[in-house]
């Protein structure tokens, strides 16, 4: 199972009982029509911790899109990716705040639920204070 299959199993797991469960998910090549699709209508945000310069990672917000187009996004609106440094997915928030990280076998496993902040930090592993900055896309 892929790990996009195992998030969209746990995403769908989570928003209907309230908690999730983790599947096995191994690691698979997106192709770069799909990933844009799926990743319209979305804001990127970097995360930096503490007074740390270095970006500790990324959040990929899924934000509703415009009225009168079809949303067939594989999330649901208030979904949030969590990306390492390097934009590898190493875990999600929910649109209800809870928190999951994916193990190495690419299980999600839940982390907490929270402020944003607070999630975030468990899913990478840091208790520091996270700073979010949006990043604009150019022109």
């Amino acid at each position: 199972m892929s790990r996009l299959t195992a998030l969209l199993l746990a995403l769908t797991t989570a928003l209907a009982t309230g908690c999730a469960s983790g599947r096995s998910a191994s690691s698979v090549e997106l192709d770069g029509p799909r990933v844009a699709r799926e990743h319209a209508y979305t804001q990127l945000l970097e995360i930096r911790a503490g007074g740390d310069p270095a970006v500790r990672g990324y959040l990929v917000e899924f934000t509703a899109v415009p009225l009168g187009i079809r949303d067939e996004r594989p999330y649901p609106v208030g979904t949030v990716l969590v990306q390492d440094a390097d934009m590898t997915t190493v875990g999600f928030v929910t649109p209800s705040g809870s928190g999951f990280a994916f193990d190495d076998a690419g299980t999600s496993h839940e982390r907490g639920r929270g402020t944003r902040a607070d999630v975030v930090g468990l899913i990478l592993g840091t208790r520091e204070p996270l700073r979010f900055r949006a990043i604009v896309a150019g022109p």
